[in-house]
């Protein structure tokens, strides 16, 4: 088997693909320097969580370190799960990183491909808890809308006034891996 001399980037036949801006909200930082500073300590981030009292694992690597609401700003964050917000923030500090600007883009030329695992499980339950506890007047007519996969990339499409395709990739722990690969379609 042999190989080209670009090792399969692309390269040689013009369909390379960079990655020009970093977004992170980790539990050891929640902005690329403080998560490198984390890392670099060699601190776990793991430490025992009140609400998983009684569960065989009884930890989590929570990000705490930021107001989210705060960092999302605005009226839209009444209507946005956890992870949805994570993603808001991390995709606006990637684009900043890049230094690109979306009030000066073109936006129908912009588009979101964001890797989800799950969505907003944390939203289902509580909202079966008050079905259970109240009634079906308890849900939230959010319920759906909060808990989706594509919520995030339609959130963060809107934050970054993308008005290209806005996908979702559901393939849990390859979520991330498969919208790279989606973008990168997309792209070329």
């Amino acid at each position: 088997m042999s190989q080209s001399a670009d090792q399969g980037t692309g390269a040689a036949t013009g369909t390379a693909i960079a990655v020009t801006g970093v977004g992170l909200v980790t539990p050891a930082g929640a902005d690329e320097h403080s998560f490198w500073e984390g890392l670099c300590s060699g601190h776990s981030t793991a430490r025992h969580q009140p609400e998983l009292a009684g569960l065989p694992v009884d930890f989590a690597c929570p990000v705490d370190s930021i107001d989210l609401d705060d960092a999302v700003g605005g009226r839209s964050v009444w209507r946005m799960a956890r992870f949805v917000k994570l993603a808001v923030v991390a995709a606006r500090q990637a684009v900043a990183d890049a230094g690109l600007d979306p009030a000066v883009w073109d936006g129908g030329r912009v588009g979101v491909v964001l890797g989800v695992g799950v969505g907003g499980v944390s939203v289902l339950v509580d909202n079966a808890a008050k079905l259970a506890a109240s009634g079906p007047e308890a849900v939230s007519p959010l319920l759906v809308p909060m808990m989706i996969p594509n919520a995030a990339a339609g959130e963060v499409a809107i934050a970054l006034k993308a008005g290209g395709p806005s996908l979702a990739p559901a393939t849990a722990c390859a979520s991330g891996a498969t919208a790279i690969a989606v973008a990168r379609d997309l792209l070329l």
